[in-house]
C-alpha cells in the first residue's frame, strides 16, 4: 500500500482553525431489600477534593458502595448544590472540569448515582484556577494512634518544598476550621492530645505558587494501649489476573488485613476487605489492564492499625504472542506523507489468511482512487509482531508494529536517505459500534505535524459541547502560543470513521475504546496530521512504566527522516532504548527521562520544546518537539 503522497496535518479534534495566513489547523449505597424492591440512592461521596490547574480543576473523591457514576455540580459562588450548580454528569474520579477561569474561586459538590437515584450533594470544596497551580493535595495520608499522641504520614506531593497539617475534633476539617502545623514533614507525631478522643487530619502540600486543596480527611484516636501501626514497606507485583502484595511485619500485630478497588484513595470503609492475611499474599480475580489500589491494616487485641500507604499494580495477561491470524479481517489506514512527496493517503482494506491485501477502498490527497491490484500486497508478521511488507506494489521499506491488544499496527515507509518519509496507522475493524455521541462533551489533547509548505508541529486543547461542535482552548506552535478558537461539527460513522463538516479532507480512525483518534487532512500542499486524545482521566508517574514500541517522523525538506524501536520505562520516568533505527543511520539516543504529570501531559526535563500526552487508557503516547538541528517532529508511543 505504498502511496504517492501522504500529509500530516496539525491540528485539533477534527477540527479547523485558521492559526495564522496559510496555517490551517484541525483539531483534530445501599442496596434495596432483598424482595426485588427498588434501590436506595446511595450515600453522598466524601473525602471529596479539589486541586486548582491551569484554566482547570481536578476533583476526587472516594468510591461509593452501590454507585455506578457520580455527577459533579459547580459554580463561582459558595453554596453550590444539585439546582444552583453547573452539572457534568456520568464522571468517575478523578475528574478534571475544564474550561474555567484563571484566578476566578469556582466551588464543587459531588454526588452518586444509582438505579435508586441520586445521593445528596457531597461536602463542598472550592479550588482557584492558575497559570502557576500549586502541588497537588498529598495522596497516601494515615493517622496512627499513640498515647497522648497520633503520627501522620503521607505520600510526597510532586514540587512541594513542604506540608501543613490541619486537625480537629470533628470530621470536616479544612485549612479554614483546623489547628495548623505548618512546615511538617512526614511522618509528623502530633502530641498533647487527649486520650479516647477521635482527632481528624488533612494535609496541604506548599511550594512557591501556593498551597494546595485539602488532602482526604484521616482520623485516629489516641489511647494508652494504642493498636498496631500502619505496616511499612508494602508493594504490589503484578501478574495475570492477581497482584501479589508484600509488606514487613509490624511488632504486637497478630493479623493483617488487606483492602483493595480500582480507584486511587482506597479505606477501610471504602475497600474490598480481605481479612487475616499474611505477607505476602496474591489477591485473585482481577481485571487484567486495570489499575487496582491496595492498603494493608495491622491488628491486635488492641484494635486495628490506620491504613498503610497506597501502593498499585496492573495485573497482565502474558506477553502477547503475534501470528499470522492476528492480520486477517478488515482494516481502515491512514498515511501521512512528508518531504518531496508530501500528501496524505486513506484506505479501507481486507487482509486474507495468507497475507494478501485487497484494497477495497483508497482516496489519496491528489484525488487518486484506484487502488493496487488485488493480490499485488501481502503482509506477513512476527511472532514478535513486526509486521513487513512484499509484492508486486508493496513497499520493502515498510516496518510495523502490531499493539499488544492486536488492534492497531503503526508503522514507517521510506528508504534511508530518501526525499521523503511515511508514517502509517492502521486499525482494525472489530464490530465495535460508533456513535456521535463518542465525540460529545469531550475534553482533549491534540499533538500534530504538518507537511508540505509549512512543515511545524502544534499541540494544544479543546472541547467539544453537547452537539460535537469544536472550541480550542488552548494551542501552541513553535513560535509561541497562538489564539484560541472555534472549531468545526466532528461526527464518526458506526465503524468509527471520523469527519469534520467544515473540512471535507479531514478523515480520522477512532479506536475501539474511543479514547484516541489518528487523523489526516489538508490540500495545496498544506497536509496534517494529528492525534486527538480524550482527557479526563488521572495519573500518576508510575502510569508512564512500561515497554513502549514508537514510531517517529521529522518533517523538513529536502531531507525527512523517520525512527523506530522499543523504549523501557521505570515508574520513575527513567528510560533506555532497548532496540532503535532512524533513516540516517545514528546510534540510539542516550538515556532519558519522561515526566508524567496528573492529567497525563508529558515532559522531557531535558527538552524545552517536547510536549506530549498520555491517552486516557495510559496505552498510547504523542509527542511533538524540535530537534537540536530544528527539525519538527512526532513520536508516538505504544504498548
Amino acid at each position: 500500500m505504498r502511496s504517492r503522497c501522504a500529509g500530516w496535518a496539525l491540528g485539533f479534534l477534527l477540527t479547523v482553525v485558521l492559526l495564522s495566513p496559510g496555517m490551517v489547523w484541525f483539531g483534530c449505597g445501599g442496596g434495596g431489600g432483598g424482595d426485588g424492591s427498588t434501590p436506595l440512592p446511595p450515600a453522598a461521596p466524601s473525602s471529596v477534593t479539589a486541586n486548582p490547574g491551569d484554566n482547570q480543576a481536578t476533583l476526587s473523591w472516594s468510591s461509593v458502595s452501590g454507585a455506578t457514576s457520580y455527577n459533579v455540580y459547580y459554580r463561582t459562588a459558595p453554596g453550590v448544590t444539585k439546582a444552583t450548580g453547573t452539572k457534568v454528569s456520568g464522571v468517575q474520579s478523578p475528574n478534571v472540569v475544564s474550561g474555567l477561569t484563571n484566578g476566578t474561586p469556582y466551588y464543587f459538590v459531588v454526588t452518586a448515582v444509582n438505579s435508586g437515584g441520586e445521593s445528596a450533594e457531597s461536602a463542598e470544596r472550592s479550588a482557584t484556577p492558575t497559570s502557576t497551580p500549586p502541588p497537588p493535595a498529598p495522596t497516601g495520608v494515615r493517622a496512627t494512634a499513640g498515647d497522648n499522641t497520633v503520627t501522620v504520614s503521607w505520600d510526597a506531593a510532586a514540587g512541594a518544598t513542604s506540608y501543613n497539617i490541619y486537625y480537629r475534633t470533628a470530621a470536616g476539617v479544612t485549612k479554614t476550621n483546623g489547628t495548623p502545623i505548618t512546615g511538617a514533614t512526614s511522618p509528623r507525631v502530633v502530641t498533647g492530645l487527649t486520650n479516647g478522643t477521635a482527632y481528624y487530619f488533612v494535609v496541604t502540600a506548599v511550594n512557591a505558587n501556593g498551597e494546595s486543596a485539602e488532602s482526604f480527611e484521616v482520623s485516629a484516636t489516641p489511647a494508652a494501649t494504642p493498636p498496631p501501626a500502619a505496616p511499612g514497606g508494602v508493594s504490589a507485583t503484578p501478574g495475570d489476573g492477581q497482584a501479589s502484595v508484600s509488606w514487613s511485619a509490624v511488632t504486637g500485630a497478630t493479623s493483617y488485613n488487606l483492602y483493595w478497588a480500582t480507584s486511587s484513595g482506597v479505606t477501610k470503609t471504602t475497600g474490598t476487605k480481605i481479612p487475616g492475611v499474611t505477607s505476602p499474599r496474591v489477591v485473585t480475580g482481577l481485571a487484567n489492564g486495570t489499575k487496582h489500589y491496595f492498603v494493608v491494616t495491622a491488628v491486635n487485641a488492641n484494635g486495628e492499625s490506620t491504613e498503610s500507604s497506597e501502593v498499585s499494580a496492573t495485573p497482565v495477561a502474558p506477553a502477547a504472542t503475534f501470528s499470522q491470524a492476528d492480520l486477517t479481517g478488515n482494516w481502515d489506514g491512514i498515511f501521512f506523507d512528508t518531504g518531496s512527496g508530501s500528501g496524505w493517503v486513506r484506505v479501507v482494506a481486507t487482509i486474507n489468511s495468507s497475507g494478501g491485501i485487497t484494497v477495497t477502498s483508497l482516496l489519496d490527497s491528489a484525488g487518486g482512487t484506484t487502488p493496487p491490484p488485488a493480490g499485488s500486497i501481502t503482509w506477513t508478521i512476527s511472532a514478535a509482531g513486526v509486521v513487513s511488507e512484499s509484492g508486486p506494489s508493496g513497499s520493502a521499506s515498510f516496518y510495523g508494529q502490531m499493539s499488544s491488544n492486536k488492534l492497531l499496527v503503526i508503522g514507517k515507509e521510506g528508504a534511508a536517505g530518501s526525499s521523503s518519509a511515511t508514517l502509517r496507522v492502521f486499525r482494525k475493524r472489530t464490530g465495535t459500534a460508533f456513535s456521535s455521541a463518542d465525540l460529545a462533551n469531550k475534553t482533549f489533547k491534540f499533538h500534530g505535524l504538518r507537511s508540505g509548505t509549512d512543515n511545524a508541529w502544534s499541540w494544544g486543547a479543546g472541547t467539544t459541547n453537547a452537539s460535537n461542535v469544536v472550541t480550542i482552548t488552548e494551542e501552541w506552535t513553535p513560535s509561541g502560543q497562538q489564539p484560541p478558537g472555534s472549531g468545526g461539527t466532528l461526527s464518526v460513522s458506526s465503524a468509527g470513521i471520523v469527519t469534520d463538516s467544515t473540512d471535507s479532507t479531514s478523515y480520522g480512525l477512532m479506536t475501539d475504546d474511543k479514547k484516541v483518534i489518528f487523523m489526516i487532512n489538508g490540500g495545496s500542499n498544506n497536509y496534517g496530521l494529528i492525534v486527538i486524545t480524550i482527557t479526563g482521566q488521572n495519573y500518576t508517574q508510575s502510569d508512564y512504566e512500561g515497554i513502549f514500541n514508537f514510531f517517529a517522523i521529522r518533517n523538513n525538506v529536502p531531507n525527512p527522516g523517520w525512527s523506530y524501536g522499543v523504549a523501557s520505562v521505570d515508574a520513575a520516568g527513567n528510560g533506555t532504548y532497548l532496540s532503535y533505527t532512524d533513516s540516517g543511520g545514528g546510534a540510539a539516543p542516550g538515556a532519558f527521562q519522561r515526566v508524567l504529570s496528573a492529567i497525563g501531559v508529558v515532559t522531557d526535563p531535558a527538552d524545552a520544546t517536547a510536549h506530549g500526552q498520555m491517552s486516557y487508557n495510559k496505552d498510547i503516547t504523542v509527542r511533538t518537539n524540535t530537534n537540536a538541528a530544528g527539525r519538527y517532529g512526532i513520536v508516538i508511543g505504544f504498548k
